[in-house]
């Protein structure tokens, strides 16, 4: 099929990600598809896509078409541009499967790999979601390639969990995450809503707690909720949703603004595949139940994609992630909890820990209120973990890697 009106056949798009529970992230493997796609916008429906392995169908419906993406980049057009890649043409990747990108751009949507000037050598690097490209359509080749990669803004990583500290690129130029976490009968996890701030705060990303299934807990349980998120995270935005009961959807998809991108971040079973449909009106992602015993669910999603939601921007679908381990993440820390950061340089010893210790700054701030003393160990807990954690890493390993 033509792409747009062009010459050059389009590229479809196959299904892979990534899992990870807090501790250390483990991966999974999907499919190695190629195809030819559409050259545009995704039609309803999927495609047949070949592989190494089983055939598999790819839905296209609500891929995002260019002008969905928001105004692009002067960094990544000057990429384009005279000095820049002749020949080339800006385009964002909207979905990445086993590490070939599908990247939609003026012309269209094209499955495409990385030029060897780019990955070679030990700093080479590979296009994650989100990310802004020189794509250049070559007339005798199967797929588009990728020259360069603009700079990236807005970066949600983790720490992959391994002894030289590398970090795992989720997704670029996002601006803001929205931390899915279930209500239920048991406690909400704040603290994996306190970590997912602080890496969004890290990669200067704005940040939204949306809680889902509703319908499974009364009205007072969705107050103690909010006021408990309120208590250790101060002024955040916070939508509640069901889902099943329509609840709260317009209200969330109010917070992804046109022309913007979001990432929906949860562990399996939280109910992100849920929302999504209910976001775009239509069944497009798949869901599962959960275990009674844990509320725990299966993965759904295998691959991180962008989708259009009507009336509203981009959203991030990725694969749930049990794992947000923390290491280094200090800047975020400042930014999720800056009251009690502001107060740190002001105790008597370099390394107090805020518990105990004589000339403490910050527990004076907790007994006249002024600070939750639930928020104070919340930010205790984070340090903790950073601390332990660097200290479990090679001797020889730098302050931060990125990948």
């Amino acid at each position: 099929m033509r792409g747009n009106g062009s010459r050059h056949p389009a590229r479809g798009a196959g299904a892979s990600g990534r899992d990870g529970r807090s501790g250390r992230p483990r991966g999974s493997r999907g499919a190695s598809p190629r195809t030819r796609g559409d050259g545009g916008r995704g039609r309803p429906g999927g495609e047949p896509v070949g592989g190494d392995d089983a055939p598999l169908v790819v839905d296209r419906s609500f891929e995002p078409a260019f002008e969905d993406l928001g105004p692009v980049p002067g960094d990544a057009l000057e990429l384009t541009g005279a000095g820049g890649h002749d020949g080339c043409v800006p385009g964002r990747v909207v979905r990445l499967d086993r590490g070939f990108p599908l990247v939609v751009c003026p012309r269209g949507a094209y499955r495409a790999e990385h030029a060897i000037s780019l990955v070679k050598g030990d700093d080479g690097r590979r296009a994650c979601v989100g990310d802004w490209v020189a794509l250049r359509i070559p007339d005798a080749h199967d797929k588009a390639l990728i020259e360069a990669i603009a700079p990236r803004r807005g970066v949600l990583s983790r720490w992959d969990g391994r002894s030289r500290g590398q970090r795992q690129t989720l997704a670029a130029n996002l601006d803001l995450v929205c931390v899915v976490q279930p209500l239920s009968k048991r406690a909400l996890a704040v603290d994996r809503i306190a970590r997912s701030a602080v890496l969004a705060a890290q990669g200067g990303i704005g940040l939204a707690v949306v809680l889902t299934k509703a319908d499974r807990v009364d009205d007072d349980a969705v107050v103690r909720a909010r006021a408990c998120i309120a208590e250790c995270l101060g002024d955040v935005a916070c939508v509640v949703t069901s889902s099943r009961a329509g609840r709260g959807v317009d209200e969330a998809r109010g917070l992804i603004a046109p022309g913007s991108t979001a990432l929906f971040l949860g562990e399996s079973g939280a109910g992100k595949s849920s929302l999504v449909n209910a976001l775009l009106g239509a069944e497009v992602l798949g869901t599962s139940s959960v275990r009674a015993r844990d509320d725990s669910g299966r993965h759904t999603t295998v691959a991180r994609r962008m989708l259009k939601v009507p009336g509203a921007g981009v959203v991030v679908d990725a694969p749930g992630l049990r794992s947000l381990p923390l290491l280094d993440e200090y800047e975020g820390l400042a930014r999720a909890f800056p009251d009690v950061s502001a107060l740190v340089p002001s105790c008597r010893f370099r390394d107090c820990t805020h518990g105990g210790e004589p000339g403490c700054a910050v527990r004076p701030a907790v007994a006249s209120g002024d600070i939750p003393a639930a928020r104070l160990e919340q930010y205790r807990s984070l340090v903790a973990e950073m601390r332990s954690n660097r200290l479990g890493l090679d001797r020889s390993a730098p302050q931060s890697i990125t990948a």
